[in-house]
């Protein structure tokens, strides 16, 4: 049986845990045996729930071990290791980002984006053609959502994605924000190794989610923040926009708008109904973006790629 070895499958983080799946789905449809390459020290695979948990093996073990009949699924975080020019087997790249690597590994043998940004960034930056599948939302994994208005007002919750950019960006927003809304009750959450159920729970017991990422491959916790029926606001990580429309179903925009954030936000509050009607459209947007589509488009391609 040949295998598939899936680079930083269970890192826990979002971006890994597609890659997993893609493994799961040449596993599932294509009778590969999926295998887990270590990426640094070894992590517990506690964030996400995992069907199959895959053995382990580290980067110096999967180059002895793999063939010309293997297939490898690899993050472009990870081109720094160069496998596209070193190794055998055909080679896929799941592009979940366009700020995550120096050099793209361009030797690869399959290239798929996760949003309309990374695709174009690909074919303007290395003239590479793409399709794009997006990242989907664990629907059926969700905790049951309190209806909007049921939830504390003035309640909200501030991402703050991982970098200084952010850190400063969040910075700026509290700072106008304690001016603007003294009494809005802002909670606080970056980065996270918490169970994802939990960060979830965190998002569904607020009215607002604030986003604040500078620059995203495709931002997957502000989708899950519409599927739960917590409106969307803050910046847009510009591929965000790919779900994200303002003043229908989120009012998030980009970051060199910033200095309007702290207004775009005091006008939320102060428009309950609006509002609400937006979060209900976000929901219905939120739903196409499930695991059996993931799944039917990724079977769609790889059998393309794989004749």
């Amino acid at each position: 049986m040949p295998f598939v070895y899936v680079v930083g499958a269970l890192i826990p983080r979002g971006g890994a845990f597609m890659g997993y799946h893609v493994g799961l789905v040449l596993e599932k449809e294509f009778g590969y045996s999926m295998v887990n390459v270590q990426v640094g020290e070894k992590t517990p695979a506690k964030q996400f729930d995992y069907p199959t948990m895959p053995p382990t093996i580290t980067i110096p073990q999967m180059e002895k071990r793999i063939t010309k009949d293997d297939l490898i699924v690899v993050n472009p975080s990870f081109s720094k290791f160069m496998f596209g020019l070193r190794l055998p087997g055909r080679k896929i790249s799941y592009v979940q980002g366009f700020q995550t690597y120096q050099v793209l590994d361009c030797r690869f043998d399959l290239y798929v984006s996760v949003s309309a940004l990374v695709q174009e960034f690909l074919r303007g930056v290395y003239g590479i053609e793409t399709s794009v599948i997006p990242a989907f939302v664990q629907l059926k994994k969700l905790p049951n959502p309190m209806p909007w208005k049921n939830r504390p007002p003035m309640s909200a919750l501030m991402y703050i994605k991982e970098g200084m950019e952010n850190q400063v960006a969040a910075q700026y927003v509290r700072h106008q924000l304690k001016t603007r809304l003294p009494n809005l009750k802002l909670d606080v959450i970056k980065n996270s190794d918490l169970p994802h159920v939990q960060f979830m729970k965190r998002i569904a017991a607020v009215r607002y989610f604030i986003n604040i990422s500078l620059a995203e491959g495709f931002g997957l916790i502000s989708l899950e923040a519409m599927a739960l029926g917590t409106f969307v606001t803050g910046l847009d990580g510009q591929a965000g926009r790919d779900y994200l429309r303002f003043g229908e179903n989120s009012k998030a925009c980009s970051f060199k708008d910033i200095d309007h954030v702290p207004a775009i936000i005091a006008q939320c509050v102060s428009a309950d109904k609006s509002v609400e009607a937006m979060t209900a459209q976000a929901m219905q947007d939120a739903l196409k973006y499930d695991l059996a589509s993931f799944r039917a488009s990724w079977t769609q391609t790889l059998k393309k790629f794989l004749g």
